[in-house]
């Protein structure tokens, strides 16, 4: 019974329908939305709620190369609207803003409007799902954010952390990813079932990177060391996060003190 179950996943967004009596108190401006879901493989079941356009409805979907694609079909149209396609961007992660498209549909699936968004993901991942193959650092997957101060920058362009700071991203398939205003950039995989709280993680990615002046038409060498380690019952990271132009070799370094936060 999707009413009852508990789903690890949410999307939590509001949007506005044009057309509608926004004076009536039965169709309340903006529409609130809650989207809740498991995925298994490609496949995503899961439970819509609103403030209108059904209290709850069952949802399909599929986690595909352009983001998660949901279909939420009403037991009867409102206000000519029969259904609802609400589609991510394709890095949507829990813990940033999401862009979400949400298309209304009629009886016979034509558009209705379209209206482009932004949400908010989380994700109510245990500690029990880090453990298998985390070793030493099982429970350690989340986001970590904190001081991240930049130490060096050779030439002048780097642009990482001063909007938002860097968020250091750990996820339960042991992925590691550097989140710079919003854009990740992975630095590699956890060891399997590592016997140190030390990491030293490397990757490289050729082409364009948002928020430096890097020349697009190069490599660049991306490395993360450091050491997580519990403060208290708070998980914490300190190290160094470094990107490296192999061509130029001109780089930027940033000091990180940071810590798992909810997502």
């Amino acid at each position: 019974n999707c009413f009852s179950q508990t789903y690890p996943n949410r999307l939590q967004g509001t949007f506005n329908l044009p057309n509608i009596d926004t004076l009536n108190a039965q169709y309340p401006s903006p529409i609130s939305f809650t989207l809740e879901w498991s995925e298994t493989g490609k496949e995503m079941n899961g439970r819509y709620q609103a403030n209108f356009l059904s209290g709850s409805t069952p949802v399909l979907g599929v986690n595909g190369p352009a983001g998660r694609m949901f279909t939420v079909v009403f037991p009867q149209a409102v206000q000519g609207i029969k259904s609802l396609e609400i589609n991510t961007s394709e890095n949507a992660t829990s813990g940033r803003p999401v862009a979400i498209n949400v298309t209304s549909k009629n009886e016979a699936g034509g558009a209705i409007a379209v209206m482009n968004i932004l949400g908010t993901m989380s994700s109510s991942v245990t500690d029990s799902t880090c453990s298998l193959g985390f070793g030493v650092l099982a429970g350690y997957c989340g986001h970590y954010s904190g001081l991240s101060q930049e130490t060096s920058d050779s030439a002048n362009l780097c642009q990482l952390a001063q909007m938002k700071g860097l968020v250091l991203e750990v996820l339960p398939s042991t992925e590691v990813s550097v989140i710079a205003n919003d854009v990740p950039t992975s630095v590699g995989s956890l060891p399997l079932s590592p016997l140190s709280n030390r990491v030293q993680l490397n990757s490289r990615n050729c082409g364009a990177m948002l928020n430096t002046g890097f020349d697009p038409t190069h490599c660049l060498a991306f490395s993360l060391q450091g050491e997580f380690f519990p403060v208290g019952n708070t998980r914490t990271f300190t190290g160094s996060y470094s990107v490296r132009d192999e061509t130029s070799g001109e780089t930027c370094t940033y000091f990180l003190n940071i810590e798992a936060k909810n997502p």
